[in-house]
């Protein structure tokens, strides 16, 4: 017959003979609880036994429950590490966005690197706008046509100096490279300066254009 612990529903197995004729006091071994064990009703009647040792039936585990405190303890190191490293990548990312301007200063290729997510980084208070590429024929020759307007988001006059143009390919190798100027390289608050610049017989591997602002004279 199965024994079932009214305390902590732990289920023995034992011997449906020793609770004859009119039941018996048992003790469960998981939680030490003591009750009146009724004899089952189609057993038979009159029958003396020694008494019987229950045994646990279970699928294995032979040991008492895992505290609540001890699971708990186990998984704090893990949840600390993985909060911590939220934290280090979240406070680097907004170090990153707050101070973008001089970090690319400072670093310039961070530009292109911003300007790849979606932040566009001026160095200077200067802005490219409406910037385009096309290549036509002239003479017979290839030649590659850059135009755009650049613009002073300051409130201050802003001096620069000539723009550098570099093409690359691909893979960010570097192709050819020149220099052009813009105007009288100052612009008065919210000024905008046109500029265009012409190269002849491009590489035709060329990807990638990129426009830098050298620095001006301060006046």
């Amino acid at each position: 017959m199965i024994l079932t612990c009214p305390a902590c529903n732990t289920r023995y197995l034992a011997d449906s003979e020793g609770f004859q004729p009119n039941g018996r006091t048992v003790r469960c071994t998981n939680c030490e609880h003591t009750w009146f064990q009724e004899p089952p009703q189609d057993g038979p009647k009159q029958v003396v036994v020694e008494d019987v040792e229950a045994r646990v039936v279970r699928s294995g585990w032979s040991g008492g429950a895992v505290s609540h405190e001890q699971s708990t303890s186990r998984r704090t190191p893990w949840l600390v590490a993985i909060l911590l490293f939220v934290a280090v990548i979240g406070a680097t990312l907004a170090i990153g966005y707050m101070f973008r301007t001089e970090i690319a200063r400072t670093w310039p290729p961070a530009k292109g690197l911003y300007a790849a997510v979606g932040l566009p980084v001026t160095t200077g208070g200067l802005v490219f706008t409406n910037t385009s590429y096309s290549r036509i024929v002239e003479d017979g020759e290839q030649v590659l046509v850059v135009e755009g307007v650049l613009v002073n988001d300051t409130d201050d006059f802003v001096p620069f100096g000539p723009i550098l143009a570099t093409l690359r390919d691909a893979e960010q190798n570097t192709l050819d490279s020149w220099e052009f100027v813009a105007g009288e390289g100052r612009l008065e608050p919210g000024g905008k300066q046109i500029f265009e610049t012409r190269r002849i017989n491009p590489p035709a591997a060329a990807f990638d254009l990129e426009l830098i602002i050298l620095p001006g004279e301060a006046s």
